[in-house]
């Protein structure tokens, strides 16, 4: 036990050093460093949404009451982090007949969140038109007294971070993620995707027509602004008798989230996909000046019984309007609640069927005949609809409860992390726990690692873990609530950082151990002279991507001495800014769990997702050059990219591509899909 322990203590500085070395660009890993010296309560827990969590940790000594069910195994998971964790989550569920378990930590596993975060804090803050306006004809537009950030929504969740255009969250987790990087960030996601804030008819990307599709190429952006007349807004231009102007933005190298209105200098990174108003008529974005969104009609999130909660009858119905209804918070019980009430459809932030909305188009304003306006139909953006298309949250809402139940789906978010991607994560377990409404304990949440571990435990170990009872789903919470200052410095609960990030990793690879049928885990010799538990890297030509693309495969230890073996395959995508040698590198370490029969052996297999080319250079087999291709930047969120003008790079292709080199390569050593029985692991 004392090697076991000294190897996870080097391991994990291993994994903590690859991570943070990673700077800018990465995504990866981060649990929290005070895990130990707490004992898990098997009382109900504080959810994250404020309120009491029904996902009670339930003490080990507690017998597996699950029945046993008949259950279609394919032997294929796919997993990732960050970046990589929403692949797996988009790319499983889009194509869940094809993989047996979900992997995804911390991860944007609700794109509806996530761009109504963006819409309503992130370019929140704004006065009022008439603010703006006076504050135009005094020519304090560039002043913080032309702003009123009190004006932003307020926190809606426990934990959650809010922002306002002018000072949005910031974190140090691994790098400086600026005012510049989020721009870069959100860009390529909205490259991958489609604009969901606005409607062109001729490009994906850009918000509006006038501008041309080779913007990119243009000098000096900064200075000279795209100026669109006409746009009507009804909010900040509903009248039309301001320019919408593209921009720029930034704060230089600093490392926060504020834009200093007087340092003209830092503006510096152009924001290709959203408008400013131009109410001074400079052709800059001062100050106190909107940025704006054109996504969707407007609507009233009262649910479908087309009532808000004072006028409900809590019959299911609504009383006239200037009369009061029944008592109570939710007379009818259709708030959404992410945990107790994931189907509710009051405050959902999404249109759903029956709600009222204004036929005006998606300007908001009457009679400009603009997209939308008329049709007799409630109308989003096509950006907004691939969003959708694309959004985890969404496709297990419109899954099958048969579908759910032939999967494994592993979740997990930092309480600190500052894209929000444990809201995120709240909502995709609501979203599972949707199909389970009479037996929650299917998909339960644990809030931080030391709750999986038997009572009396006072550090995670995930080799002492019983997961015969911990649910067929679930979402791990991580970080202290009530670290010190110094454990939030070191990371915890964050995004990246973290002196606990080999809890996640080796956490996951456990939970698959044991969710899948006759786990090879006798200890074996590692072969490195044949490349066992070493990462080796492919390069074979994309017909998706239209270049050579690259991915790495760890065999298990013990690969080579019995040929007669079959292992499941894990195929595994990286944080933004990575790489999958660089990731294939983090995930041999895993290997040494496997030769010592604490992990199951499998086939892991790292995913690609950078938009480059790749070739070998003369300097041995892990000596590549990389060339820049496609539109995106750091990342392509591994979906087919839909670029400035249209189909980029199908990188949800190329996985299946992937998929079929490694079921070639290794064809004769994978298991073959078969019908097992699955004891489902709850309480």
């Amino acid at each position: 036990m004392y090697k076991k322990k000294m190897w996870l203590a080097s391991v994990g500085l291993m994994i903590a050093v690859a991570f943070l070395s990673l700077g800018q660009g990465c995504s990866n890993g981060g649990t929290n460093s005070s895990e130990g010296g707490s004992e898990p309560s098997s009382e109900a827990s504080t959810s994250a949404d404020g309120g009491t969590s029904d996902s009670t940790v339930v003490a080990d000594s507690t017998k597996p009451t699950g029945k046993t069910v008949e259950r279609r195994w394919v032997y294929r998971m796919i997993a990732g982090i960050s970046m990589g964790g929403g692949m797996s989550s988009i790319i499983g569920l889009r194509n869940h007949k094809k993989f047996d378990i979900i992997g995804t930590m911390g991860a944007p596993n609700d794109l509806t969140y996530l761009f109504h975060y963006i819409r309503r804090s992130m370019l929140g803050g704004f006065c009022d038109y008439k603010k703006i306006e006076e504050m135009a004809k005094q020519g304090k537009l560039n002043t913080k007294e032309a702003f009123c950030p009190k004006s932003a929504p307020p926190a809606r969740y426990k934990f959650e971070f809010t922002s306002h255009y002018n000072n949005w969250h910031y974190d140090d987790a691994g790098g400086n993620w600026n005012r510049a990087s989020i721009v870069r960030v959100l860009q390529d996601l909205v490259l991958g995707i489609g604009n969901s804030m606005y409607y062109n008819k001729n490009s994906h990307y850009w918000p509006h027509e006038k501008i041309p599709n080779n913007r990119r190429s243009v000098g000096n952006r900064c200075n000279t602004p795209i100026k669109i007349s006409g746009v009507k807004h009804y909010l900040y231009n509903p009248e039309g008798k301001y320019d919408l102007i593209t921009f720029c933005d930034g704060n230089g190298r600093e490392r926060s989230g504020v834009y200093y209105p007087e340092k003209a200098k830092d503006h510096n990174q152009p924001v290709e996909f959203l408008l400013a108003v131009d109410f001074n008529g400079n052709g800059k974005r001062d100050y106190g000046e909107p940025v704006i969104s054109m996504s969707r009609e407007r609507f009233d999130d009262v649910g479908t019984d087309k009532c808000p909660n004072a006028r409900e009858d809590g019959k299911g119905g609504c009383v006239p309007k200037g009369q009061k209804g029944a008592d109570g918070k939710d007379p009818n019980g259709d708030d959404y609640e992410p945990l107790t009430n994931p189907r509710g459809t009051e405050g959902n932030t999404v249109y759903d069927d029956g709600e009222p909305y204004l036929d005006d188009g998606i300007d908001g304003v009457a009679g400009t005949k603009d997209y939308g306006e008329g049709d007799k139909k409630f109308t989003r953006t096509p950006g907004l609809l691939s969003l959708m298309a694309h959004d985890p949250w969404t496709l297990i809402r419109k899954m099958k409860k048969e579908e759910i139940d032939r999967l494994n789906i592993y979740i997990d978010g930092g309480i600190r992390d500052l894209f929000n991607f444990h809201i995120s994560a709240l909502h995709l377990l609501g979203a599972i726990r949707g199909h389970y409404p009479k037996q929650l304990s299917r998909a339960p949440k644990y809030d931080r690692f030391i709750s999986l571990m038997p009572k009396g435990s006072k550090e995670f170990d995930f080799i002492e873990v019983d997961w015969s009872n911990k649910g067929q789903h679930m979402f791990i919470q991580y970080g202290d609530p009530n670290a010190t200052a110094a454990q939030i410095e070191q990371g915890d609960g964050d995004h990246v950082n973290g002196g606990r990030a080999l809890d996640r990793v080796l956490a996951f690879f456990s939970f698959v151990t044991n969710s899948i049928p006759d786990p090879d885990l006798k200890p074996v010799t590692v072969n490195l002279k044949k490349k066992e538990a070493t990462a080796v890297h492919y390069i074979y030509q994309s017909k998706a991507l239209g270049f050579k693309n690259i991915y790495s495969v760890v065999l298990p230890p013990g690969f080579y001495a019995n040929p007669k073996l079959r292992y499941p395959v894990v195929y595994f995508g990286h944080g933004y800014g990575m790489d999958a040698p660089g990731m294939a590198s983090l995930l041999a370490i895993v290997s040494t769990q496997m030769a010592q029969g604490y992990v199951a052996k499998m086939i892991l297999v790292s995913l690609n997702g950078r938009c480059e080319g790749w070739s070998r250079k003369k300097g041995g087999p892990n000596s590549f050059t990389t060339v820049k291709k496609g539109d995106c930047l750091n990342g392509s969120f591994y979906v087919n990219v839909r670029g400035l003008t249209g189909n980029d790079r199908n990188f949800e292709d190329s996985i299946f591509e992937v998929i079929k080199e490694v079921e070639t390569k290794f064809g004769d050593r994978i298991r073959k899909p078969e019908t097992r029985t699955y004891k489902i692991p709850i309480p």
